[in-house]
This record gives structure tokens, C-alpha cells and sequence, in this order.
């Protein structure tokens, strides 16, 4: 699903760029410090500008992540827009699945836990934020157990030599 696709587009980018506005940014910089410790270089600052400029410099192959609670953030767009002028990955965590962040983006990671249209005027907590921010680490910590475990429960790993084979008793 989309969620593997997202996490092979991180682990395969020379460079990530996070982008995010005002209490967002919180969530950037935690981002971006726990895929530098997986390895992953990136970009992420509370100045959107400054990431916009490292987006304006950066390669086809470089990937972008937007964070916007609310969809609306106008640097994160532009920062998004330049992106996909240049034909990079972007992906998006939002709450709002209608906004302009999310038609940008190639991948959306939903941070809304309700299905009416997002109040951005009442919505203070980033929680959901961090949450989708954790699960997407967790997973790419975790993807090659997670995979061999699928494997072993799949009928025919015996026989694909995924798994080895049991002995009898």
C-alpha cells in the first residue's frame, strides 16, 4: 500500500527536505532528527524559506515531506509546489485530505482521526502528527521483521525459500 510506497521513497532519497510552518515545525524537526539517526540525510528548519531555498537547489531524486496540519500553509506550497516543478517525490502529512497540500503531494499520510471536513480553528494538538511522524519510523525500523514475519505466514514460504523448512520430530 501507500505506506511501503513511502517508506522506499525515504529509504532510497540522498536527501529529504522537510517543510512546515508555525507549531508544524515542532514535528519537522522531530522528523528530521529520527531519520538522521536512521541514516537519512535531511533538511528541516523552522524558517520554511530556508527549506525553500535547499528545495530550489536539490535533485530529481531528493525527496520532499510537507507538513501541514491545516493543508493551507502557503509556504509549505510553495515549498511543495517547486517540488513537483522540478519532478520530485512529495509527500504530505495533513489533516485535511482536500487542500492544496494533499493535491500536491504525491503520497498523503492522513493525521485526521474524523471524517467531516477538518476545523483548523479548533485543532490544536499535533498529536496525530507525531503519530503518523512515529509510525512511519517504527515501520521503517521494523520493515525487514515485519516482512519476514508476513513471510512465515504465508503458505507457500517453505516453498519459495523464504523461511527454512521445519524439522520433524
Amino acid at each position: 500500500g501507500q505506506l511501503r510506497e513511502v517508506l522506499e521513497v525515504l529509504k532510497n532519497a540522498p536527501m529529504v527536505h522537510l517543510i512546515a510552518c508555525g507549531n508544524a515545525t515542532n514535528v519537522s524537526r522531530y522528523m528530521g532528527f529520527r531519520l538522521e539517526r536512521l541514516g537519512i540525510r535531511c533538511t528541516y528548519s523552522e524558517l520554511p524559506e530556508y527549506i525553500i531555498s535547499h528545495i530550489n537547489l536539490a535533485n530529481e531524486d531528493e525527496v520532499v515531506v510537507g507538513i501541514s496540519k491545516s493543508g493551507i500553509s502557503k509556504r509549505v506550497i510553495d515549498g511543495m509546489t517547486i517540488a513537483k516543478g522540478k519532478d520530485m517525490k512529495v509527500i504530505a502529512i495533513t489533516a485535511s485530505l482536500k487542500s492544496e497540500v494533499a493535491k500536491l503531494a504525491d503520497y498523503v499520510l492522513n493525521s485526521s482521526v474524523r471524517q467531516e471536513t477538518f476545523d483548523f480553528y479548533n485543532g490544536y494538538s499535533y498529536f496525530n502528527e507525531y503519530v503518523i511522524v512515529d509510525t512511519v519510523l517504527n515501520f521503517m525500523v521494523n520493515q525487514e521483521l515485519l516482512e519476514a514475519e508476513r513471510a512465515s505466514e504465508s503458505p507457500s514460504a517453505e516453498e519459495n525459500g523464504v523461511m527454512p523448512k521445519a524439522v520433524g520430530r
